[in-house]
């Protein structure tokens, strides 16, 4: 992300890419739930991280007053804003109004995550990890016997199947009891258009073989880490101070679901995909065409 002054313009533009939107983390949250639904019309969750860009370069651009979006104090006039998307090659201004809603946005999420839990918060949490943990356990499980199935599916259809990839996602979705479960405005402003959807998670990094999980290289679902990165702070709140399993890590700490927020979890869904692959190489360049094979999975099998 950068920042520069508008030729034409006293305050601050603002370099992105629009297609970050998609990614759902920080800024993606507090879109969702920190935003009025007309100001989510007007803001995409990539804007949300532009705007906190301003609290490093205020003075640069003119906000003499200090303003703490972790204290909630939001002072001083702010400027207009300019957003370039670099791969849309298209701008949109922000008044400053909505400046100053989005940092507000911003700033009630920091003060969420930074609070102590209740009692039923923690408990919460501390369910959720040890559920997770086990839970990743019998995912591992699955791919093994996944993985074994489709080694002998290859064997069997060698001349049609070179190869296959796996490929985990997870949604968490809202208890029916969540306010904002069935919220119809909250529905019409969602950036994915799922009220009740809470989270997702894309991507996971997923073992192939009972002994990489063991491998002290591997980082993923089901691996013998601990991902509890805030451990040791000064803070000797239990969530805080126990082991995360990597489920936990990426649900808290990539997605920026808050602790506190993780007892409105009621469904978790996941979308276990499996890729088949062909491929051959071919020359044209001859009277005959030439056509072979890639080397089969059965033969990398180790």
């Amino acid at each position: 992300m950068k920042v520069q002054k508008n030729r034409d313009y006293t305050g601050p533009r603002i370099q992105i890419d629009y297609r970050d939107s998609d990614l759902f983390d920080f800024w993606h949250y507090i879109h969702k739930y920190y935003l009025s639904p007309a100001d989510k019309g007007a803001l995409f969750p990539v804007d949300i991280q532009a705007l906190d860009v301003l609290s490093d370069d205020r003075r640069e651009f003119g906000i003499k007053e200090a303003f703490d979006l972790w204290d909630g104090v939001i002072l001083g006039n702010l400027p207009d804003v300019t957003l370039y998307y670099r791969d849309l090659k298209l701008e949109k201004r922000l008044d400053a109004d909505l400046v100053r809603r989005g940092l507000i946005a911003i700033a009630a999420y920091r003060r969420e995550i930074m609070r102590k839990l209740t009692a039923e918060e923690e408990r919460a949490a501390l369910n959720l990890n040890e559920w997770l943990c086990g839970y990743e356990k019998g995912l591992v499980v699955g791919y093994i016997e996944i993985e074994n199935g489709m080694k002998a599916e290859l064997r069997r259809t060698d001349s049609l199947l070179v190869d296959f990839e796996m490929d985990l996602e997870m949604q968490f979705y809202l208890r029916q009891d969540d306010p904002f479960y069935d919220n119809d405005a909250a529905d019409e402003h969602d950036w994915e258009r799922d009220a009740a959807l809470m989270c997702e998670l894309k991507h996971l990094t997923i073992p192939h073989r009972l002994n990489e999980i063991h491998d002290p290289e591997y980082f993923g679902l089901g691996d013998d880490r601990d991902h509890n990165e805030t451990r040791g702070r000064g803070c000797s709140d239990p969530v805080v101070q126990a082991r995360q399993c990597y489920l936990f890590h990426m649900l808290t700490s990539h997605c920026g679901v808050p602790r506190s927020h993780l007892k409105r979890i009621g469904t978790i869904w996941s979308d276990i995909r499996v890729i088949n692959q062909t491929a051959v190489t071919i020359d044209l360049t001859g009277e005959n065409i030439v056509a072979r094979q890639v080397a089969t999975y059965p033969g990398k099998i180790l």
